[in-house]
Parts: structure tokens; C-alpha cells; sequence
């Protein structure tokens, strides 16, 4: 037979509570079949917790205790209210000057019209599993009348009402047992895969950080001593791709240099001329740059200054596309949701000139 593991978490609105509700909550994540205890009519906090704990698309019974506490028809009116929530549209939070939990009911008296239910509200699934249990009768007095003829009275605690649970459970592990470890093993495995895979992306991210950078300083080095015009801004786009294409490797998604120049183009036309002009400009330095180089009358503090300020432009752009390109390879080769026109702007908004600018001094100590 399969061996069965009951595990009892702490009640979600004890003293204490948020700790010991994020506790309950990170064991029936692991759990195959959970059971939601309740001791009466349920009140906002368990039924906000009944709605989430159902978006785990795991088996659930609703566990009505302590069934021994109501007369009769008060048991089967709250059994009535606790089957009427698969079919209700859901309960609103309570307000923030709430006190207390107020109870929920379909047909008791204590349901008032204010907690009438918006349409956007969490619902509970139609085919809610329910029983009615007394785990732990409260004690009865009994009489005893002894052989002598005296009589006593004595308090005797009642067997557990359990048997209805039993039998649900048992029903429910030979219907689909199989099938509920499975696929528990499954999202056990699908969240360590997540994991990995974020410990992974993380130091990548470092790696690639470092990466930008590097590329970055070297072409900016490269660019402001090279004092002929075409070849550093030449330079400065085969640097960009030689980039993009070292990140997609970092990643493993590798690109050919025709994919690479895709991508490095998408970027350029995304970045609202924020880049196109940092080219343009680097190119219109380059000639300066040149003129300062021929004519050794105009100085070599103009052709420095110049020098100084291309590069600075040189490694702006390469970050930015760096960073661009890595957002991109880490959401799997897409923009995701908000388009890449908006991402790319995003990363720019982030990214400061001044701040590239004092790195590139301290690293060159210029």
C-alpha cells in the first residue's frame, strides 16, 4: 500500500499569524491532497486562503470540524452555506477598518447585505469536496448509577468522527494516488528548474556586466587614439556586433553575424536617435579628430579633448546596446510584453552618460 504523511500547519489567523499562514502556505505547495479545516460558517481570511490555495490546482477537502458543537440543524444549515460557495461569484476583501473576520453565510442570519460580492472577486471551484468531522469531541457528562444505588456523574470524551474523511481520502488516493505524486514530483522538479535557472541568470549577469564593460573601455580606447575618421566609427559598429555576438554565446544563444547586425539595427531604430545621434556625432568628431592630427600647429591638448570626447561617446553606445542586447537574451531571444521600443527606452532612462564618463576616467586614469 501507499504510505500516507499527514502534516499539520499552523492555523492561518493564529497569534502571530503572517509568519505561521506563510509556514501553512509553503507546505501545502508541497503537499499531493490538502484539507482545509474549518469550524463553522468560514470567514473572509480562510475563504481568501480557500481561493488561493485552489489556484495550486491540486485535490482539496473542505473539512467542516467540530460538528459536535451544533444542534442538528445548524450543522446541516452551515454544511449548506459551505456547499453554496462553488456556486457564489466570490467574497470581497474586508475593508481596512474591519476588526474581525465577519462570517460567511449563504442562509444564516448573520449575512448581511454589505458583503454582497463584486464580480471580480476570487471564486471557489463548483466541485468543492466537503465533510463533517469531530476530530475531538467535546466532553459529555454521563450518569452512572453504581451497584450500591448511588449515582455520579462523570465526563466521558466521545470517539472521533473521522470515518466520512477517511473514506474521502482513501476514495481520492486509489481514484488518482498515481497521478497526484506525479505531477507533485513534476512541480517540485519545474521549481528547482526555475531555480537553477535564476542562480544561473545571475551570475550570467554578472559575466555580462563585466563583458559590456569591457568591450566598452577597449573601444573607447580604440576609438580616441585612432585619428583617421571612417575607421574608428567602422571599428566602433564591428565592436558592437563582435558584443552582441559574445553576449548571445554567454547565453547560449548563439547568433551568426547577420542576426547579430538584426538585432544591433532594432536597437539603433528603437532608441528614438538617442543613439543614432551619439553616432553621428562621434563621426563628425572623427574629422576633427583628423584635422587636429594633420595640422600639428592646431595642438595636442584639441586633439586629446576631442579624443576624450568621442570616446566617452563610443563607450555610452556600446553599453547601451550591451545592455539592450542582454535584456533581450535573457527574456529568450524577445522584447517581451511591452515591445522593444519601450525596453529599449527603459534601459536608456537608466543608463548615465556622466557615470560611464568618471568610470572611463578612473579606469584610464585620465
Amino acid at each position: 500500500g501507499v504510505q500516507v504523511e499527514l502534516i499539520d500547519t499552523p492555523g492561518i489567523d493564529e497569534v502571530g499569524g503572517e509568519v505561521r499562514g506563510d509556514m501553512a502556505k509553503q507546505v501545502t505547495r508541497q503537499a499531493d491532497l490538502i484539507l482545509f479545516v474549518v469550524a463553522g460558517d468560514i470567514t473572509r481570511t480562510e475563504y481568501q486562503a480557500l481561493c488561493e490555495l485552489q489556484t495550486a490546482q491540486k485535490p482539496l477537502i473542505l473539512v467542516f470540524n467540530k460538528i459536535d458543537l451544533y444542534p442538528e440543524l445548524d450543522r446541516k444549515a452551515i454544511y449548506q452555506s459551505l456547499q453554496s460557495l462553488g456556486n457564489s461569484e466570490g467574497l470581497a476583501a474586508d475593508s481596512a477598518t474591519d476588526a474581525t473576520d465577519t462570517e460567511i453565510s449563504g442562509d444564516r442570519p448573520n449575512n448581511s447585505a454589505d458583503q454582497s460580492t463584486p464580480k471580480s472577486a476570487p471564486k471557489i471551484a463548483k466541485s468543492l469536496e466537503i465533510v463533517m468531522v469531530a476530530a475531538e469531541p467535546a466532553p459529555v457528562q454521563v450518569r452512572v448509577e453504581w451497584s450500591d444505588g448511588s449515582v455520579t456523574h462523570e465526563w466521558e470524551s466521545p470517539p472521533p468522527q473521522i470515518d466520512q474523511l477517511k473514506h474521502k481520502i482513501l476514495t481520492i488516493l486509489n481514484r488518482e494516488g498515481r497521478s497526484l505524486l506525479a505531477l507533485n514530483a513534476l512541480v517540485e522538479a519545474r521549481d528547482a528548474e526555475a531555480n537553477i535557472a535564476r542562480q544561473v541568470l545571475k551570475l550570467r549577469q554578472t559575466e555580462a556586466d563585466d563583458l559590456i564593460w569591457q568591450f566598452a573601455k577597449y573601444k573607447a580606447l580604440a576609438v580616441g587614439i585612432n585619428p583617421i575618421a571612417f575607421l574608428d566609427v567602422m571599428g566602433a559598429t564591428v565592436a558592437d556586433l563582435a558584443l552582441i555576438r559574445s553576449l548571445s554565446r554567454l547565453y547560449g544563444l548563439p547568433m551568426t553575424g547577420y542576426e547579430a547586425g538584426k538585432l544591433w539595427q532594432t536597437i539603433f531604430s528603437s532608441a528614438g536617435g538617442v543613439l543614432l545621434g551619439e553616432l553621428g556625432s562621434s563621426f563628425l568628431l572623427g574629422f576633427g579628430k583628423s584635422a587636429a592630427a594633420a595640422a600639428p600647429q592646431i595642438g595636442f591638448s584639441t586633439f586629446a579633448g576631442v579624443a576624450v570626447t568621442q570616446a566617452s561617446l563610443a563607450a555610452y553606445g556600446t553599453y547601451a546596446v550591451g545592455r539592450a542586447a542582454q535584456v533581450y537574451l535573457e527574456k529568450g531571444c524577445t522584447w517581451g510584453p511591452l515591445g522593444q521600443d519601450t525596453v529599449i527606452q527603459e534601459i536608456l532612462a537608466t543608463i548615465e552618460r556622466n557615470t560611464i564618463i568618471d568610470r572611463l576616467q578612473q579606469e584610464f586614469k585620465i
